[in-house]
């Protein structure tokens, strides 16, 4: 089933009234979260017995492969699972970073010194290795929110210039929002390993709104960006999580890689929250963009390479039962040269 602008208002409208007006026109925020949800929640809930779901998720009814949460948030409620605990450990902590780098200039003169490695890729490819997780929200009997289950998600997607494409959907390890050491059970999340989905797309079966291959200068990228929904005249959230579209699509270059940050660096509307490790204990530089309808988004820098090696969502208002600060989606890229 092809989507529509119609049936789209109606899948967003299922999330309620507090969340996307019932006669609001898709954005194309909504366009890359509805994406989201179906290429990464869709079987993961369904794997849940039906008498622990609340609500159902819909069918897949589009190709989706990005990996944004961003405007809008999606929450799996599981009644009972899991073990009592403190609202403020619903969600995994956020990552801490401090010290130097602490500028913008600091992180352009960093990219500059490690741009002196010009080895990898040559050209950007038409695939894409990733994981990520969003958040899954426990109730127990009270309705007192219980321990977070999170379930990462791998991700390999490949997809060629004739329209043809295969995505492979597989289960990472799960572990407690809470930092708490017990096993989650099955009910919670799917093993790590569990085929999630599998989708082979057939010749003209999966389109693209520029199927092209990303440019190699600030201006080509920028036309990239918009061609696949971001604004025209963006925010820096804007572009960091129409880069981490893009990148669930393209493998980029180290040099594309370096061209997209400068183009947040050079924007006011960012900041450089310092150094730290990302989720996989690598050295990572963050930098943030100003916070937009209740969310702020950190994109991680590689401290050793200068790629992009992850994006991290975070509420900065109550929503829903989850807190000011909490993290409410994470998505990370090997580090490739």
């Amino acid at each position: 089933m092809r989507m529509t602008s119609r049936r789209l208002k109606q899948l967003l409208a299922e999330l309620g009234p507090d969340v996307t007006p019932a006669d609001a026109e898709p954005t194309s925020a909504d366009m890359e979260e509805l994406a989201r949800i179906m290429s990464h929640r869709v079987v993961a809930a369904d794997l849940l017995p039906e008498s622990t779901r609340r609500r159902r998720w819909w069918p897949i009814e589009v190709v989706a492969v990005a990996a944004v949460a961003v405007l809008v948030v999606v929450l799996t409620v599981v009644p009972g699972l899991g073990h009592e605990t403190s609202a403020r450990a619903v969600t995994p902590a956020a990552l801490e970073f401090s010290g130097s780098p602490s500028t913008r200039a600091e992180v352009l003169k960093m990219l500059d010194r490690l741009a002196v490695d010009t080895s990898g890729q040559s050209e950007p490819e038409r695939r894409a290795s990733y994981s990520g997780w969003y958040v899954q929200i426990g109730h127990d009997a009270e309705g007192n929110a219980t321990s977070t289950a999170i379930s990462p998600q791998e991700v390999t997607f490949e997809w060629h210039a004739d329209g043809s494409a295969d995505v492979v959907t597989r289960a990472g390890t799960p572990y407690w929002a809470d930092a708490s050491t017990g096993t989650v059970p099955a009910s919670a999340a799917p093993a790590a390993g569990t085929l999630l989905s599998e989708s082979v797309y057939k010749k003209g079966e999966f389109e693209l709104p520029d199927m092209a291959p990303p440019g190699t200068t600030e201006d080509a990228l920028l036309q990239t960006l918009i061609a696949n929904g971001m604004p025209a005249q963006p925010t820096s959230m804007d572009i960091m999580v129409a880069i981490e579209s893009l990148k669930t699509i393209w493998t980029l270059t180290a040099a594309q890689d370096r061209i997209l940050l400068r183009l947040l660096l050079t924007r006011s509307d960012v900041a450089v929250r310092g150094t730290g490790h990302d989720r996989n204990g690598r050295p990572a530089v963050a930098i943030t963009a100003a916070p937009h309808r209740g969310f702020k988004v950190s994109l991680l820098i590689s401290a050793e390479t200068g790629r992009i090696l992850g994006v991290e969502t975070a509420r900065t208002t109550l929503l829903d039962g989850i807190p000011p600060g909490a993290v409410i989606s994470y998505t990370s890229w090997k580090d490739t040269k």
